[in-house]
């Protein structure tokens, strides 16, 4: 039993298997700091974007609606041919 411990004591492969392990950690930690970091700017651009865009559809809205006045949907509507009973 005291040599089978000592065997695992001596075998490295569990040791190379932490330290990735704790490797991988670090780097998802890092990761997750970027992404936080970089999150607020993101946001920033998007609300800029946002209203950019908000404004352009206004404006555009603004033109369509005092160009000609429209169409005013008038015309000679037809009415049907009197219709036979």
């Amino acid at each position: 039993m005291l040599a089978r411990i000592r065997a695992l004591w001596r075998e490295n492969s569990a040791q190379d298997l932490i330290e990735y392990t704790l490797l991988l950690g670090f780097v998802a930690l890092a990761v997750i700091g970027v992404f936080i970091g970089s999150g607020k700017s993101l946001a920033g651009i998007w609300t800029s974007a946002s209203s950019t865009v908000a404004a352009a559809n206004h404006t555009t809205a603004a033109h369509h609606h005092s160009g000609d006045g429209g169409d005013g949907g008038g015309g000679d509507g037809g009415g049907g041919d009197g219709g036979g009973h």
